[in-house]
């Protein structure tokens, strides 16, 4: 009897299907077309979107680039992609043994260090496939300077490198860089030399990512929007700068964890200056203000980004750091600001 229903309903959604009002698929394509997204919902009346992704696409700089463009828009962004909330070791063992599925025979696998267990299901399907496994040293990477001009480091005995980009994190991506071109070298990838190597980690650039844009002031610009990205950019600010005290300029959606990630800036703050987001669920820059001055810090509200960014400028002698940070849209705003003055 089931079998009947269901062949019934299979052939009465086939009729069915020919009839209804089926919109025809767009294809965008091109530079900034993901962030167009936004706008192409909001033009279509479209406020609660779903979208079907894998945890790496989720995990991308660009998906997160649409999700803050979309908060931006008060867009409900519903995401399915299998996430499971404090995995145990043995669904991290799953999910490292799912990504491996991409090692073939023939190809040579480069891998950022990960825990004992990850790193031997990446070995137990390189045995299995007879793939070569490079592994990232980070017990080999011996640090030779960092500054606001770049960092030089060598790395299994080899360099010196000269990397542009600011951060651990990003000494540390690097790594992987040079591991996947040795690997590539050895597949007879000659151009691939160490000059050749260090001439692109030199030349790399990664906008609103802990990037400079003026010194005298300095003025850097970070995509942090979140507890962990607020940790990280505070540690590189701490490396970078020390004990002194730089002038924060930011703005917070009122249903994020706003207070924790203030909290980690504290430390390093000589005063802020903040401003209320383009978003209904935006903080208001007085509200905010009043916190932080509570906190016994100076804060001083700002009308938008363009006040923002000159109030900023204003607080700020020639030897000062000036930091902004928040979502990446937020970011780009600033770096317009500045671009344009």
């Amino acid at each position: 009897m089931n079998t009947f229903f269901c062949r019934a309903f299979q052939c009465c959604f086939a009729v069915g299907a020919r009839l209804l009002p089926w919109r025809r698929p767009r294809v965008y394509a091109g530079p900034g077309s993901l962030l167009r997204a936004a706008d192409i919902l909001r033009e279509n009346g479209l406020r609660r979107p779903f979208v079907v992704a894998s945890r790496r696409q989720c995990a991308d700089e660009h998906f997160r680039a649409l999700q803050e463009a979309l908060d931006e828009q008060d867009i409900l962004l519903s995401v399915f992609s299998s996430v499971e909330p404090n995995p145990s070791v043995e669904t991290v063992e799953k999910i490292a043994a799912e990504k491996c599925g991409i090692i073939k025979h023939g190809s040579h696998a480069v891998l950022f260090g990960q825990s004992e267990s990850v790193e031997n299901v990446a070995r137990e399907k390189c045995a299995q496939e007879d793939v070569a496994l490079t592994i990232t040293a980070q017990e080999k990477l011996e640090r030779i300077s960092s500054s606001l001009d770049g960092q030089e480091f060598k790395y299994r005995g080899r360099g010196p490198y000269h990397l542009r980009l600011l951060g651990e994190y990003q000494l540390l991506n690097a790594l992987t860089v040079i591991d996947v071109c040795s690997a590539l070298r050895s597949r007879g990838w000659d151009k691939l030399t160490d000059e050749a190597i260090d001439e692109g980690l030199s030349h790399a650039q990664w906008p609103g990512r802990l990037e400079l844009l003026r010194r005298g002031p300095d003025f850097i610009v970070d995509g942090a929007h979140n507890p962990q990205c607020v940790d990280a950019l505070m540690d590189s600010l701490a490396a970078l700068y020390g004990d002194k005290k730089l002038i924060f300029l930011t703005g917070v959606l009122r249903d994020k964890d706003w207070q924790q990630m203030l909290r980690r800036a504290l430390p390093l703050a000589k005063a802020f200056v903040v401003i209320t987001p383009p978003s209904a669920r935006a903080l208001d820059e007085n509200e905010l203000a009043a916190w932080l001055n509570a906190q016994g810090v100076q804060a001083i509200p700002a009308k938008d980004t363009d006040d923002g960014v000159c109030r900023a400028l204003e607080l700020a002698g020639e030897d000062d750091a000036i930091c902004s940070w928040g979502s990446l849209y937020f970011t780009g705003e600033v770096r317009r600001v500045l671009t344009e003055q």
